[in-house]
């Protein structure tokens, strides 16, 4: 007999569902309503829910805070990549990795220029907690000696 191990993850689908699960209803004040909107900061740590929610960190708790900060890297070849935490399962959210050269001027793949700005350089990684590490390479500023990265995360409906 051949042992299977099987592993649930409990991904959210939805901002307010992960809402629910992760912003302490037993609070009384601020209340629930106050502390579970897109905005809100409970913990005070610089980042809203829903950047808290898209990163797949916690909005009541700053431990770990840096784990789900997006970061740059250099690959094998020397390449710099921005890579961020993606919600796997959520049906209402966008990411975009937008670029820039003077931090005044961004752009991004879907901007309307027509220009590619950015690739995604692999398969993203599986975190375990229902979030991927996903790396994105700059394409077409390889000549230049600058290169910014920002994360746009939109709430879309679902």
């Amino acid at each position: 007999s051949e042992e299977i191990e099987v592993t649930a993850i409990f991904a959210p689908l939805t901002f307010d569902g992960w809402a629910a699960n992760n912003i302490n209803v037993y609070i009384p004040s601020p209340s629930y309503a106050t502390r579970s909107q897109i905005e809100a900061d409970p913990d005070g740590d610089g980042l809203t829910n829903l950047m808290e929610y898209a990163l797949g960190s916690s909005p009541e708790s700053v431990i770990r805070l840096a784990a789900h900060i997006p970061f740059v890297e250099k690959n094998q070849n020397g390449t710099l990549q921005y890579v961020y935490r993606r919600q796997m399962a959520a049906t209402d959210l966008s990411y975009v990795v937008e670029v820039s050269q003077d931090l005044i001027n961004w752009n991004h793949n879907a901007d309307g220029t027509g220009q590619t700005y950015t690739e995604e350089v692999g398969e993203p990684s599986f975190n375990g907690d229902g979030t991927e590490m996903v790396r994105v390479k700059s394409a077409g500023l390889e000549n230049s000696d600058k290169v910014f990265f920002r994360l746009s995360v939109t709430l879309t409906s679902d």
